[in-house]
């Protein structure tokens, strides 16, 4: 489980973050507090997700 987590992290995190701004961007929301927001969001969210597709993995 502990090689392979790091691996899923950066994978979910450049597409979750990816999705994220470009939605943003999209709606206009083109500040640079935006970006940082949907930075810290994406991390959030794909620290979760990569720990829980681990853990089915691992299993």
């Amino acid at each position: 489980m502990g090689r392979i987590l790091p691996l899923i992290f950066i994978v979910a995190f450049a597409t979750i973050t990816g999705i994220i701004i470009t939605g943003m961007l999209t709606v206009g929301m083109t500040q640079g507090i935006h970006m940082i927001y949907a930075a810290a969001a994406g991390f959030v969210i794909s620290a979760i997700a990569s720990w829980v597709v681990t853990k089915r993995i691992a299993a």
